[in-house]
């Protein structure tokens, strides 16, 4: 996934001119059903049918190292069984 326009922003900030970023302790996870721009924009996430976002915690235990430009998570993020058809996610 693209850095959002947040994130490249708060870089660009701490890197040019030291204005300090702190990581949150948890992300919340969340799917969607169209395509997601790098601004962040584009996102239908699904509603109802038990869906909910997945908070995991911010650490290296959930997510691998930085690798060719690519950030994986490290372990499995596992969303509620879905109870209706929250669409084809993207």
């Amino acid at each position: 996934m693209p850095l959002n326009n947040f994130l490249i922003n708060a870089v660009l900030n701490e890197a040019f001119g030291a204005v300090a970023y702190s990581a949150p302790a948890n992300l919340f996870i969340g799917l969607s059903t169209t395509p997601i721009a790098a601004a962040g924009t584009g996102i239908t996430e699904p509603s109802g049918g038990s869906y909910a976002r997945v908070s995991v915690a911010n650490n290296t235990t959930n997510w691998a190292t930085v690798s060719n430009q690519t950030k994986r998570n490290s372990t499995a993020i596992t969303f509620p069984t879905a109870t209706a058809n929250w669409g084809t996610i993207t």
